[in-house]
């Protein structure tokens, strides 16, 4: 069952453990009620982090490639305001990781990266 839950897309983009308990129930309703349940629950989510660790290792290091792939993408092309870049940006980490939210540390250091960042003005 903790595969299971693993294996799901809202399981994987749930972020707290109480999203996490939500989805588990709707999709394994009889886990409501089952004696171990919070073993389950508790095995998923730390199946979830290493497995979302693990998608992510790394991607500091390739920011520069990461941004030039984003930068060609028409999604980015097309997002004209901040908040819409760091959703495009979102959106393209997850996808790229199987469906695991990106940290906003990892985005915001995506967005900083020469090639996506927006000049300033002194």
């Amino acid at each position: 069952m903790v595969a299971d839950l693993v294996a799901l897309p809202d399981f994987r983009e749930a972020g707290s453990q109480a999203r996490q308990r939500v989805v588990a129930y709707q999709v394994f309703p009889e886990l409501a009620s089952a004696r171990n349940s919070w073993q389950v629950l508790e095995a998923a989510g730390l199946a979830r982090q290493a497995a979302l660790d693990r998608a992510y290792a790394g991607w500091e290091d390739r920011l520069p490639e990461l941004a030039q792939e984003l930068a060609a993408t028409p999604q980015w092309k097309g997002a004209t305001t901040v908040r819409t870049r760091t959703y495009r940006a979102q959106d393209f980490l997850r996808e790229r990781a199987g469906g695991y939210p990106p940290a906003k540390r990892l985005v915001d250091l995506l967005l900083e990266t020469p090639g996506l960042s927006r000049s300033r003005r002194a």
